[in-house]
């Protein structure tokens, strides 16, 4: 009975530390998260366009 909990918990470790290393991995990729869609790529014109100021308000 003993092995069984001590297998069960091996598992558990190994589970918990795989998905934590699959996260590290992905974070530190760099690639775009959550935050980097929410932001404009690109700069400002001289003067606010209909379709920068919708962007900026988060219109359609």
């Amino acid at each position: 009975m003993a092995s069984v909990m001590a297998w069960g918990a091996g598992v558990a470790v190994a589970a918990f530390l795989g998905r934590a290393g699959f996260v590290a991995l992905r974070r530190s990729r760099g690639g775009v998260g959550a935050m980097g869609k929410a932001f404009y790529k690109g700069g400002f014109e001289p003067r606010m366009t209909k379709k920068e100021a919708s962007l900026i308000l988060s219109l359609r």
